[in-house]
């Protein structure tokens, strides 16, 4: 069975971030709200304002992702029924 995969690409106008911030942000969170959090409040970035919008497309790209994996195994258990 061929698959078709959609990704939609988040507008993403957060830049600015440097690797150490990066890295200091993702220790420790469990979220992408939490990582969003850990960005806004310690750093001061000129495009922050744009973390919610991104994080907010990231998140439900992966509820989709998430949505369509169940349902393959439910087309997969149907097939073999």
């Amino acid at each position: 069975m061929e698959l078709l995969h959609i990704i939609i690409l988040p507008r993403d106008r957060v830049n600015g971030y440097n690797t150490y911030q990066m890295q200091e942000a993702l220790r420790g969170s469990s979220s992408l709200q939490e990582l969003h959090d850990k960005l806004y409040y310690r750093y001061n970035n000129q495009s922050k304002q744009y973390l919610q919008e991104l994080i907010d497309c990231l998140s439900q790209q992966l509820k989709t992702q998430e949505i369509m994996r169940r349902f393959i195994v439910i087309l997969t258990f149907s097939a073999f029924a």
